[in-house]
């Protein structure tokens, strides 16, 4: 996910902490932030928009079940 290199690590700490060569996981309360960043109009224009919908949905799966991580798997 080359795009991950252009996300502002400041503003979007979460997304920002994607490595595309490294596992990432959230836990329940950080995907809430993670949502919050994923509302963003210029990351929805940079992930495009069936990714970060995708991003949502799974993290909305999270948040109405318990004791789930979120995992990104890098290369």
């Amino acid at each position: 996910m080359n795009t991950l290199q252009h996300v502002d690590a400041d503003r979007f700490p979460f997304l920002g902490s994607l490595l595309p060569y490294a596992d990432t996981m959230f836990n329940s309360r950080q995907i809430v932030r993670l949502r919050q960043e994923l509302a963003d109009r210029s990351v929805r224009e940079l992930l495009g928009q069936d990714t970060a919908t995708e991003i949502e949905a799974l993290c909305l799966q999270m948040e109405r079940t318990s004791h789930l991580y979120l995992w990104f798997l890098g290369d």
